[in-house]
């Protein structure tokens, strides 16, 4: 943070100083974090909460950035909002303004513009050619909560990638201007869990 220096005066009624004192504190701005959806895809078992925090850390580590990073995914039990710590101005990896405040992350409401959400590697959604791109597992509502109770519509709590089971995901590309960008993004639909989808993980 910030070290600020200070000194402060004390007098007395008369306007005479008595006494005198200076020093040093430090002041912490609030954190800016980075975020990035997943180059690589994965069906709905992969390995819970943690298993996704931990795809999130390693396809940061292999592109070089050095912060420690988390998915922003939900399950039965878990709220994405309570997992995440977040402090400041929310940035996609190239850059462009995402939300200014967790608040407005988690507010629903985004006026952002056509894809802003990059992969690790700053590439942008149309680089594979494939749908799948644009979607991903979430399991939360546009304000950070999980979506549902019932683990068989989290891919057993993000262990199942049976075709029977389904798992909320969102949508990672903005709507046209009637529809709600960060509705989409957290809270789509409903995926079978034998399909393949990004994570989108966000920096601590």
């Amino acid at each position: 943070g910030a070290i600020v220096s200070y000194t402060m005066n004390w007098s007395n009624f008369r306007g005479s100083s008595f006494q005198k004192h200076s020093g040093e504190y430090v002041v912490n701005a609030p954190k800016n974090h980075l975020m990035f959806k997943t180059s690589s895809r994965f069906n709905g078992n992969i390995g819970g909460i943690s298993g996704a925090d931990q795809k999130c850390q390693e396809a940061a580590v292999y592109v070089g950035l050095d912060q420690k990073y988390m998915a922003v995914i939900s399950d039965s039990k878990t709220n994405a909002r309570d997992r995440l710590h977040l402090y400041g101005r929310i940035n996609s990896i190239n850059g462009i303004r995402i939300a200014d405040s967790p608040a407005e992350f988690w507010s629903g409401i985004s006026p952002q513009p056509d894809r802003w959400i990059f992969d690790e590697t700053n590439d942008d959604f149309t680089a594979s050619g494939t749908s799948y791109d644009d979607f991903g597992w979430t399991g939360t509502t546009a304000n950070g909560m999980k979506k549902n109770n019932d683990p068989d519509y989290t891919c057993n709590d993000w262990t199942n990638q049976s075709s029977t089971k389904r798992g909320r995901i969102g949508h990672f590309m903005t709507p046209n201007s009637s529809s709600n960008l960060r509705y989409r993004m957290f809270d789509y639909v409903y995926s079978s869990c034998n399909n393949s989808r990004n994570l989108l993980c966000i920096s601590q």
